[in-house]
Order: structure tokens, then sequence, then C-alpha cells
């Protein structure tokens, strides 16, 4: 952070103490406006505590006429930057909270690591028997997650043509999933009622 520069001489402790004050009330004022409650109190500490601390190190090159931008700078990046740490943290717990409503995962249990690997070696063959173009648009759309458009736009087909290819190959993998007796999942609810009927 760059700071306008002032006097470079050290600071006394009574000169430090005065500065303190004018700094924890420039903070609270400026974190009450975009914090609230226990928060705007962190974000005061933090910026209270950088300042002490580069006054202590004699890095502190502030001069009084800056004080109070460089102390609203402060505590507007630290704000942000509690802001995104919170972000973080609520993603990964949404991320930790999904994985373990799936349930059991295949690095738990060696049963299941075993029959992940043959589900695999099942797509890598079944994908090596489509057709160059159907396997394309299948793993366009349903390894990558490229829309119908997008992937009808990289074959250079309309995306009526992707989502047939992407059909067909979804009906080989059912074919060979129950070839060895697996029932084969259906994408919609409509098709799993159309089976059982």
């Amino acid at each position: 952070m760059e700071i306008p520069v002032g006097s470079t001489a050290r600071l006394d402790d009574a000169t430090i103490e005065h500065l303190l004050v004018q700094v924890i009330e420039i903070a609270r004022d400026a974190a009450a406006r975009i914090v609230s409650g226990d928060d705007a109190d962190d974000v005061v500490q933090q910026v209270v505590m950088d300042c002490l601390i580069r006054m202590r190190e004699h890095r502190w090159k502030v001069s009084r006429e800056h004080l109070t931008g460089v102390v609203r700078r402060m505590v507007l990046w630290r704000a942000i930057d509690g802001w995104r740490t919170r972000g973080r943290r609520r993603a990964r717990e949404t991320e930790h909270a999904r994985e373990l409503s799936e349930g059991t995962h295949a690095w738990m249990s060696p049963d299941l690591m075993h029959e992940d690997r043959e589900l695999r070696d099942l797509q890598e063959q079944t994908l090596g028997a489509i057709p160059r173009v159907c396997r394309r648009a299948y793993v366009m759309v349903r390894l990558e997650d490229l829309s119908y458009e997008e992937a009808a736009e990289r074959l250079g087909v309309s995306p009526r043509t992707v989502k047939s290819h992407v059909a067909r190959a979804q009906r080989r993998f059912r074919e060979e999933l129950e070839r060895l007796g697996i029932q084969a999942p259906y994408r919609n609810g409509r098709a799993a009622a159309k089976r059982s009927a």
C-alpha cells in the first residue's frame, strides 16, 4: 500500500499514543459506515494494529494532512478482505456440505474404488466404440459442460444435431450398462416412468 510521505523521524511514545487516538476515531467512523456490528470492531482493531506496527517499526510515513484518507482506505481494504474471506469460507462450507450429503465416495472404500475404476473403463470403451462426431458431441456437452449451442458452434453443426448425437451416445451407454445387468439411470423422470410402465 502506498502511503503519502510525511515525516520519517522516529516517533516517541507520546506521539504514537496521540496518533493512535486519531486513528481509532477515524477508523471507527469509517468502519461504522461500511461494516456492521462485531465486524466493524474487528476491522478497526486490525487497522489500529497495522498502524501501531508501522509506527513502532519506524515505517510510519503518513503526514497529518493525509491521515484521514489513509486510515479510511485501510478500513475499506480490511473490510473488502473480510468480505472475500467470508465468501470463500461460505463456498468451502457449501461444497463440504454438498460432498457429505452425496454419501460415500469411492476413495472411502476399496470396493467402491474398484467399481469406480470398472465404470471408468466401461465409459472409455463405450466412448471408443461410438462414431467420432457423436463421441465429440457427447464429450463436449456431458464431460466438458458446454451448452448445445457452444458445442454446435465448435463442431460446425446445428444444436439439434448435437442434441441428437448426445442422445445417441447416451443410448449406447444405457445399452452397455443393461448388457452387464446394471439398471441404467435416466436423466428425467418422464423417461424413467415410461421405462417402468
